[in-house]
């Protein structure tokens, strides 16, 4: 083999090496935008907090008759680690609720859909209400039960609704306890403020988590 000979055959050799190596890491590259993307749905996760549950409650004046009937009740709502937005669905009427308001389901659907947390409330369904009711979030347990008490009490005034049939509520996490262990509890009440007539209201929340 003469000079020239070898010298065309060694630069043949080294553009199909060149040629191997960029198909082999466009292929790679293909794969890892795959996976990406995967990681990218993947990433946040729909926990139940409070299942949909249906509260009775009288109104103000037969609670302020009788110690056994209440206008107002409380509960905790205990967001899972690495919460970083939570929502509640609520439907007051005179007579039991018959909506399913998955918004358990609604909120994966469209987390799978989107992979991201960048939908807009509207795409929630809000179900049908014929009374009013009062719903508040509340950060501290203190003022949960000067609520149920009567009493003064603080609430997070863009979390809550005031003399409203139904609703969807985004609420936003707490930045400050991201990734602690054991969750953190923030609490809930629920009002009738109609003096005579008793109502219906049920209520479902659900915590979206970064995994």
């Amino acid at each position: 083999m003469n000079t020239e000979t070898f010298k065309n055959s060694f630069i043949a050799l080294i553009i199909s090496l060149v040629m191997i190596s960029c198909g082999g890491s466009s292929g790679n590259n293909q794969g890892l935008a795959s996976q990406n993307t995967t990681i990218l749905k993947n990433k946040y996760k729909t926990i139940s907090i409070v299942p949909q549950t249906e509260y009775y409650l009288h109104g103000l004046l037969g609670a302020s008759l009788n110690t056994n009937r209440k206008s107002r009740i409380t509960f905790p709502i205990i967001l899972p680690e690495n919460t970083v937005e939570w929502y509640y669905v609520f439907s007051a009427s005179q007579q039991n609720s018959k909506n399913n308001f998955n918004l358990l389901g609604q909120l994966a659907s469209l987390i799978d859909q989107t992979g991201s947390l960048n939908f807009g409330i509207d795409l929630l369904s809000t179900p049908p209400g014929s009374h009013v009711c009062n719903v508040f979030v509340f950060l501290e347990h203190e003022d949960s039960r000067f609520f149920e008490d009567y009493k003064n009490y603080s609430y997070l005034g863009d979390c809550s609704r005031k003399n409203i049939k139904s609703g969807t509520v985004k609420v936003p996490g707490v930045p400050g306890f991201m990734g602690l262990k054991g969750g953190y509890k923030m609490y809930m009440g629920i009002e009738n403020p109609k003096d005579l007539k008793g109502i219906s209201v049920s209520i479902e929340v659900v915590a979206i988590v970064f995994e």
